[in-house]
């Protein structure tokens, strides 16, 4: 919701820390952590990967739920109160 990748002739124009937004800890609601202990048995240690999924689902999710609100689909992530406004007007 915050991360966004600008280009200019094919190179990335905010590449620094100092104008490219990343998401910190700050900007997460607070939720409780429950462990549920069940060692996966192909694992090493019981251990089961995670990889990077959870970057890859919330625009989706994201997208789906404003254009099950709004009827509209913003093909451009991430959804800015903008970029909503926008596409319905």
């Amino acid at each position: 919701m915050l991360e966004e990748p600008i280009y200019k002739d094919g190179v990335m124009i905010n590449n620094q820390l100092t104008n490219y937004v990343i998401p910190t800890a700050l900007d997460t609601p607070p939720f409780q952590v429950i462990l549920v202990e069940k060692p996966y048995s192909r694992g090493p240690f019981g251990a089961k990967g995670v990889g990077e999924l959870p970057m890859d689902i919330p625009g989706a999710a994201v997208a789906a739920a404003v254009k099950h609100a709004t009827g509209r689909l913003i093909p451009t992530l991430p959804h800015t109160p903008e970029r909503i406004a926008k596409a319905l007007a």
